[in-house]
């Protein structure tokens, strides 16, 4: 694994096929989980398709978009205890 890190780089030289192939993998399974938080929430189901739409029509937008909407809001409530005193 280390290895492969090395040579992840965008030059001509270190990018190859296993480097995609592994960022490929990545890339599905951050919006593999993405639409698992989408389905597993609890929206109505225009919102989810919607939702999911834009996840898979608009990616990085609709992964960033959705990034702060899928916090609970119970552990919301919490993150005032966690501040320094």
């Amino acid at each position: 694994m280390y290895e492969l890190l090395q040579r992840i780089s965008f030059s001509g030289n270190s990018f190859d096929f296993k480097v995609a192939i592994c960022l490929v993998a990545l890339w599905v399974m951050v919006v593999g989980c993405t639409i698992w938080s989408i389905q597993s929430g609890s929206r109505t189901p225009v919102q989810k398709k919607m939702w999911i739409a834009l996840v898979v029509f608009v990616p990085l937008i609709g992964i960033l978009a959705y990034l702060p909407t899928c916090i609970d809001r119970e552990q919301v409530t919490l993150l005032p205890f966690f501040r320094k005193q």
